[in-house]
């Protein structure tokens, strides 16, 4: 295995990696805010220690804005930064040869 093909498969495995993080959190987050919703309703406090707004309404709608962000807006943005660190690694080990 040469140096070229193993930083391929570096950049190829972290692009993944961030793929799959990010399916897990969207998945597991939906869940967690499920559990915080229902059990401040029925009156309980699930996860005490998380910051609350006014309302249970409002505090979900908050984290699911930050589940949000992080799904759209910054895993495309750490794939997309991987894929240019491999277009111009690639480029430059094209130009080379």
């Amino acid at each position: 295995m040469t140096l070229h093909s193993r930083s391929l498969w570096k950049h190829v495995g972290a692009a993944l990696l961030v793929g799959v993080a990010v399916l897990l959190l969207n998945m597991m987050g939906s869940e967690i805010l499920g559990v915080y919703a229902n059990g401040a309703v029925a009156g309980r406090e699930p996860f005490s220690w998380l910051p609350r707004a006014r309302t249970v309404g409002t505090t979900v709608v908050a984290y699911q804005l930050a589940l949000s962000a992080i799904t759209y807006l910054v895993a495309p943005a750490v794939i997309f930064g991987l894929g240019y660190r491999l277009g111009t690694r690639e480029a430059g080990s094209a130009s080379e040869t």
